[in-house]
């Protein structure tokens, strides 16, 4: 008989590599959000100084 449980190494494999990918992607999204910001700031920073000194 057929058993729902049965799951073989194919489609293990093939379930691991989908959730080890988001991960991958939603990670790479998490840390090109983070430099921009951290861009930002040091932007930020800088042009305060600038302003600063101009006046």
């Amino acid at each position: 008989m057929f058993n729902f449980y049965h799951v073989n190494y194919g489609a293990a494999n093939a379930f691991a590599e989908a959730v080890k990918g988001g991960f991958t992607a939603w990670g790479l999204l998490i840390a090109s959000m983070g430099i921009i910001f951290v861009s930002v700031l040091v932007i930020n920073k800088i042009a305060e100084k600038i302003s600063k000194k101009d006046k």
